[in-house]
């Protein structure tokens, strides 16, 4: 109801694509807009508005994954030495319909931790991935799946942890970042791709998974002191003798 009187139903409709309006029991307001739109996109230069000008909480407002429109998705980087070099390469390679996350959206892997290490001079960091799963309908409570949309998930990378619940564990040396980057936009499901990601997943039948969860769990203490805790594995889906599963299995 904030957006132009025009669009109002429009957008709605959207968020329930497959569902008759008239079963929505929705109303959009007869009053006009209170913003003075400038854009053909009003929803994004909304939310832009808002939370560039409107929120005073600290902490809250755009950070790297959030391209502006017009805004190209950045290349790879020609080296990786700084935070900032891995996270352009992590951006570089969140484009929707990323392949690796398009192939593997039934396998529930919407959280990986990502520990890289062997930095020149510098401590070993973590990335979280973070799966935007597009919904083509919000409104269900069972078959949640039936309304997903892989072609257009997206991915988030932040550094630090996010979540308590990984669905996946990767351990990547700095220099292997460009094959590992590689791999996510290039995997098919194949039994090919799923060995080179083996590479850098971690099976929960390997023998260093403990060894494994031992570091982020020592690492998650640290980044979140406020509300320390154990990691929880009751989503870490990937099952040791499912040879069909994706990389990460």
């Amino acid at each position: 109801d904030f957006l132009p009187k025009d669009q109002r139903t429009e957008l709605m409709n959207s968020w329930y694509v497959g569902i008759d309006p008239k079963d929505l029991h929705y109303y959009p307001a007869p009053v006009p807009a209170g913003f003075v739109f400038k854009t053909a996109d009003p929803k994004r230069e909304l939310l832009e508005n808002i939370v560039e000008n409107h929120l005073t909480v600290q902490g809250i407002g755009f950070d790297q994954n959030y391209l502006p429109a017009g805004t190209p998705y950045p290349p790879l980087p020609e080296k990786y030495e700084t935070i900032a070099d891995f996270m352009q390469g992590f951006i570089a390679s969140s484009a929707p319909g990323v392949s690796f996350f398009r192939h593997v959206n039934d396998y529930n892997a919407n959280l990986a931790w990502v520990r890289i290490k062997n930095i020149p001079g510098k401590e070993d960091r973590v990335v979280s991935m973070v799966v935007d799963r597009w919904h083509d309908n919000v409104r269900f409570l069972f078959r949640e799946g039936d309304s997903l949309d892989s072609s257009k998930d997206k991915v988030d990378f932040i550094e630090g942890f996010i979540g308590s619940y990984p669905n996946w564990f990767v351990v990547v040396n700095a220099e292997d970042l460009p094959d590992f980057f590689y791999n996510l936009d290039n995997y098919d499901g194949s039994p090919a791709s799923i060995s080179r990601l083996r590479k850098y997943s971690v099976n929960r039948a390997d023998n260093n998974f403990w060894e494994t969860y031992d570091w982020f769990q020592a690492e998650f203490y640290k980044d979140v002191e406020e509300r320390p805790g154990l990691i929880d594995l009751n989503r870490y889906f990937f099952l040791a003798n499912d040879e069909a599963a994706p990389a990460g299995q």
